[in-house]
């Protein structure tokens, strides 16, 4: 006898399996890219720091018509490193040109029953800026970077209705994820597509710490990069990790600049890069010396020549960003120079009679730590040179006609002579006194 069973009992449970793009590696691309349901290491996939990392998730047996909320997850901080910035559109992987081949098509539908419906959603919805962040503002400083289109999550299947974070994830700690809530309303085909990326945290953006060590996770061994699924208002999801290897994440082209940091007015400093780019843009910004490039340099410069303003002190900045194969350095590398100009500050005549007391001279300068020489064009009591302040001393003239000594005084500090600066001592000779006998 067969037994008549109620057809839900037959219905597919619904279930979630979270997937990442596998795109190859550097040098064996695969495109349209793999999705895969585990774990991505450097043979399998590649990427340059600020690239997003594609997600999808495939959502079956879904009830029609109904809401449904999806928690999920993604490492923020991994072993004192940031990993996943926030997360964006599925299709964030250029530039590309890093890997000197065209970038991977990225096509979360491949697979499912809405194949060939990639430039057509169902629906999409914009993603928060992030809440954690630094006291700089990074990461929304960077996510403020995106376009609009980059900041949508998309499905296809059904109606994302809301996205917001929980409250969760600390960026002062060594490990800690940040959960954000996907609310969607399901449509009537039982099944369901979600795509979206993760950020991949860049040291461009983060920095490095004392040692030199980027503070992005790509400066670590291991897998930093995780997404998961962690719960829904359908039931259980199981075991919904998947991570990135570090080594599948190249770094974007530096920029590191050598040259003085310090020089004098008038000198002529190089400043060049050991990095090896397509092209390279020098600029001069808080230039309050007014310093030029000689010559002007090219596209393919790897050193500069920078002339200082030889008529006063300040400072300017060596700003280089670097391109290679379609990557920019973002964050330009910023050398700051200061310009030494030792002044002497002004020094006030004198005039004396022969024999007077003359009290010493001493010279300053705005310059701290500055030195003095001096020379005069006339002896009337100090001498005619010598280093540092003149002494106390006694005017002397013992001609029948005053005598004007010209002083002229100049500043050094750090290996740079200043301007001279020149003031007058004049010494007059005593009347004679005559005595008449009567």
């Amino acid at each position: 006898m067969l037994l008549a069973l109620p057809l839900s009992l037959y219905a597919q449970k619904p279930a979630a399996s979270l997937e990442q793009v596998r795109n190859g590696g550097a040098t064996s691309p695969v495109s349209p890219g793999n999705w895969q349901n585990g774990n991505l290491n450097a043979s399998q996939a590649h990427f340059v720091e600020s690239h997003s990392i594609p997600y999808r998730a495939l959502l079956t047996g879904l009830p029609s018509n109904t809401e449904v909320s999806l928690t999920m997850a993604y490492d923020i901080r991994h072993s004192s490193r940031n990993a996943l910035d926030f997360l964006t559109h599925f299709d964030r992987i250029q530039p590309h040109g890093q890997f000197f081949h065209n970038q991977e098509i990225i096509d979360p539908t491949i697979g499912t029953s809405f194949a060939g419906q990639l430039a057509s959603p169902t629906s999409k919805l914009v993603i928060p800026r992030p809440t954690l962040l630094r006291t700089d503002g990074v990461p929304g400083t960077v996510w403020d970077q995106l376009t609009a289109d980059k900041r949508e999550m998309s499905m296809w299947g059904g109606e994302i209705l809301s996205i917001v974070y929980d409250g969760s994830g600390d960026l002062s700690v060594s490990n800690s994820e940040q959960r954000i809530i996907v609310t969607f309303k399901t449509g009537t085909s039982g099944s369901a597509v979600l795509a979206w990326g993760g950020h991949i945290a860049s040291r461009l953006d983060w920095g490095y710490d004392n040692a030199g060590v980027p503070l992005s996770a790509g400066g670590i061994s291991g897998s930093p990069y995780h997404m998961r699924l962690k719960s829904w208002t359908l039931g259980n999801l199981g075991n919904q990790d998947r991570s990135l290897a570090a080594a599948a994440v190249i770094p974007p082209p530096s920029c590191d600049i050598e040259g003085p940091a310090s020089v004098c007015a008038g000198a002529s400093s190089i400043y060049s890069t050991d990095e090896v780019a397509d092209s390279y843009m020098w600029t001069l910004v808080n230039n309050t010396n007014g310093a030029v490039f000689n010559p002007a340099p090219s596209s393919t410069s790897q050193s500069v020549t920078v002339v200082a303003n030889a008529t006063m002190g300040g400072s300017y900045t060596v700003k280089l960003v670097t391109v290679r194969n379609g990557i920019s350095s973002t964050e330009p590398c910023e050398f700051p120079v200061t310009v030494i100009y030792p002044t002497t500050n002004e020094i006030a005549n004198r005039i004396h009679c022969h024999g007077d007391p003359g009290a010493a001279i001493n010279f300053s300068s705005p310059v701290e730590g500055a030195t003095f020489s001096w020379t005069s064009s006339a002896n009337v009591g100090f001498g005619s040179s010598g280093i540092g302040n003149i002494g106390a001393y006694t005017a002397s003239n013992t001609t029948n006609a005053p005598i004007v000594a010209t002083v002229t005084v100049i500043a050094s500090a750090n290996g740079c002579a200043g301007p001279a600066r020149t003031f007058t001592v004049t010494v007059n000779p005593r009347p004679a006194t005559n005595f008449r006998y009567v």
